[in-house]
């Protein structure tokens, strides 16, 4: 099996989908332990999957309790956790900010814990599992869009800086559920995705995308520098073609 003698951990989404995602972790062969920041008041342990209470534990205390049940740590997968569906002019800053914990602040945090314990084995992955507007975008969903794209650029990061190394970090985007990226997830985890790093997939039924990641499309110079009115004919006349429109994922997927 693809995950065999790995172990894995697993943060974020609701209770229920989260234990799917665990089970069919297990399926594939790994020892799931699951950082659970809603049921577990202490450690519990089933067949294959071992639940850990999540209390806000700082870097330290946070890889303490991950590699206790093991005594390591291979991969790591961050689910999403629920972001406001609402427009950007009606994003309520409190729900805002708690979608920032539960998603953006929950990443960097485990990835902080285990990214020295990674480090000093020589090898390990991550995966940040994002909902596909949130690195395309849609209309009604800025707070997934904005959280997104900053656990892209978490993924991106973490891949630069162990560049050279059997560290790895990826970025997998679903279109139509949690339920359907498992199997991506692992691959991702597994030696078998070894030459993949600092890349974005979308999983979209049997597809799979490899997204394109912001780099120059059109370079434009002036001897002397810019000023407004040459602004308007190098840049707002001449780039025009190759803007970016405001498309959403049901435009392009």
């Amino acid at each position: 099996m693809i995950l065999s003698n790995t172990v894995v951990l697993l943060a974020g989404a609701h209770a229920a989908e989260r234990g799917a995602f665990a089970e069919a972790l297990h399926a594939m062969g790994a020892a799931v332990v699951i950082l659970d920041a809603e049921g577990a008041a202490a450690p519990t342990q089933g067949a294959g999957v071992t639940r850990l209470p999540w209390r806000g534990e700082d870097s330290d205390r946070l890889a303490q309790l991950l590699l206790a049940p093991h005594g390591r740590i291979d991969g790591a997968v961050v689910l999403p956790s629920e972001a406001p569906s609402v427009a950007f002019d009606a994003l309520d800053p409190a729900a805002f900010e708690a979608c920032l914990a539960g998603n953006l602040d929950k990443a960097f945090h485990i990835t902080r814990a285990l990214s020295p314990h990674f480090a000093a084995r020589g090898f390990g992955s991550f995966v940040y599992v994002v909902p596909a507007e949130g690195i395309v975008g849609d209309t009604g969903r800025a707070a997934s869009t904005i959280v997104g794209l900053a656990e892209a650029g978490l993924s991106r990061a973490v891949a630069l800086d162990f560049a050279g190394t059997s560290v790895r970090a990826n970025c997998l985007a679903f279109v139509d559920g949690l339920q359907h990226v498992a199997a991506v997830a692992a691959f991702l985890l597994s030696d078998a995705a070894s030459a993949l790093t600092g890349q974005v997939v979308i999983a979209q039924g049997s597809d799979l995308h490899l997204v394109s990641q912001p780099r120059p499309l059109r370079i434009a110079h002036r001897d002397g520098g810019w000023d407004a009115q040459a602004l308007d004919h190098g840049i707002g006349r001449r780039w025009a073609g190759a803007f970016v429109p405001p498309e959403t994922t049901r435009d392009i997927l």
